[in-house]
């Protein structure tokens, strides 16, 4: 709604999806009126680590301002190791990036934006599911967390491709 310059959306075609996530994203927004010059879709990303890694270069190449804002939309279960992992990356939230889910936004939401929220709510079942991963998934990050930085990136961006891609 006028607010952002540029709106970045990056993941891949996942397994058990028949459109990825960038794909309904861009859809949503062409509908809520953003123009195509401001969405930088890219279906790519197939990790959480990935995502992070190549969010924050999109950011620094197309606004090179160190200040820049940036919020980062991501499901309420996936908050914790988002923060985390944009924290490692040199992006504190808080600062100028902040991690939400949807649902922050719920009280300023227009009522096409709120029926798009409910819309891409989980089941209780696919909750279950994707909480259950996230928690295998954060396991997984602290046992790596020893190995070199670079080591542990490459580690998960693969892990994530194995699991998550179709």
């Amino acid at each position: 709604r006028g607010e952002a310059a540029r709106v970045l959306t990056l993941e891949a075609l996942m397994r058990g999806q028949d459109t990825s996530g960038s794909a309904l994203v861009r859809t949503f927004l062409r509908e809520s009126g953003v123009p195509d010059a401001a969405i930088h879709a890219e279906e790519r990303t197939c990790s959480t680590r990935e995502e992070v890694v190549r969010g924050l270069e999109l950011l620094r190449a197309l606004n090179p301002d160190p200040g820049a804002e940036m919020t980062i939309l991501t499901a309420r279960y996936h908050l914790a190791r988002a923060r985390r992992l944009f924290a490692e990356h040199g992006a504190p939230d808080g600062g100028p990036i902040r991690v939400i889910a949807p649902e922050a936004l719920w009280r300023m939401a227009t009522a096409q934006e709120r029926a798009w929220m409910a819309a891409g709510v989980p089941d209780a079942a696919a909750t279950q599911v994707e909480a259950r991963q996230e928690r295998i998934l954060s396991l997984a990050e602290a046992l790596i967390r020893p190995m070199p930085k670079g080591w542990r990136a490459r580690a998960e961006i693969a892990a994530g491709r194995w699991w998550r891609v179709a």
